[in-house]
């Protein structure tokens, strides 16, 4: 098969757009509500900055484990349920100057260049919630540790790490930094991280969209379905494993796709001086290398022609 041209890539364009909703938007609305259903359960945390756990429950039920604000003016929390059992629970608004660091993986924080404090200073919360529980997340800074959820929508600045399980449904993701996150799986997985942060889901099992910039780098195990896939900056994703019906693939500045397994529509589009490294089991519908935009296919440069 003769590869066929693509239009101009659109990587850095996307990554400016993605930057300027990360900051203008709440987690909430970032990319729409997650689909429920009429009697899904939804655990909404808002201007958080501190201790984080979501734990698994079998009650048909949201339930406050514990709430600890923080040391000082170092945060009070306000909770509150809806008649169809939603918690929410939001953070004071924090100062717009913040720094932070890790010391031997441990958090510390300041506002306004003050004094750094370390994370146990700050507000810990524990919940439990059902699997059913569609979960949403605003996050300047902290740790968080997130169980199952049939949706999470998150959005999290450079200061933060989390770590979470399963999700059946879609996964959305929004960053404002290099923050850190872990996940077991997602059905759907949308991810702007044009403002950085490094993201590894071990499975996705339906679709992937994602739109990385600067620095962000996204990492996945095992890929299947089908996948959108937006870069610039210096980027870089790794799929191990991929089982895909079609892949749409636009990359600019010097970032980098790195993509194994099979593929049996590849769009590609490969601006600036990125490139891509993909295994032979990809076929290349469509290919536009522009400026010093690189394909190797199994190492060999591509120089034109299909791969099958």
């Amino acid at each position: 098969m003769r590869a066929t041209k693509l239009n101009k890539p659109r990587a850095a364009s996307y990554a400016a757009v993605g930057l300027m909703i990360a900051f203008l938007v709440p987690a909430s609305a970032s990319a729409g509500h997650p689909s429920t259903g009429h009697d899904a359960m939804t655990l909404d945390i808002e201007d958080y900055v501190g201790t984080l756990r979501i734990i698994p429950n079998t009650e048909d039920k949201i339930e406050i484990i514990s709430v600890e604000d923080g040391v000082g003016n170092l945060g009070t929390l306000s909770v509150s349920t809806d008649e169809d059992g939603g918690v929410s629970v939001r953070g004071a608004p924090a100062s717009l100057a913040m720094n932070c660091a890790r010391t031997n993986g441990e958090l510390s924080i300041s506002f306004d260049n003050g004094e750094m404090h370390p994370i146990g200073d700050f507000p810990t919360v524990v919940i439990s919630a059902p699997t059913s529980t569609n979960v949403r997340i605003s996050m300047r800074a902290g740790d968080a540790e997130i169980a199952d959820a049939d949706n999470l929508e998150i959005l999290a600045g450079g200061c933060s790490r989390i770590i979470a399980n399963n999700v059946t449904d879609t996964f959305r993701l929004t960053t404002t930094g290099a923050l850190a996150l872990e996940m077991s799986g997602a059905e759907v997985a949308e991810i702007d991280a044009s403002h950085g942060g490094h993201i590894r889901i071990s499975e996705i099992r339906n679709r992937l969209h994602a739109c990385l910039g600067r620095t962000s780098r996204l990492v996945s195990d095992q890929l299947t379905g089908t996948a959108e896939i937006y870069q610039s900056g210096t980027s870089r994703i790794t799929l191990d494993s991929v089982t895909l019906t079609d892949i749409t693939a636009e990359l600019d500045g010097t970032a980098t796709l790195q993509m194994a397994g099979t593929a049996s529509d590849a769009r590609m589009s490969l601006g600036g001086a990125s490139q891509a490294k993909v295994s032979n089991g990809i076929t290349l519908a469509h290919v536009d290398l522009q400026r010093a935009g690189r394909l190797l296919v199994d190492g060999v440069r591509w120089k034109g022609t299909g791969n099958d």
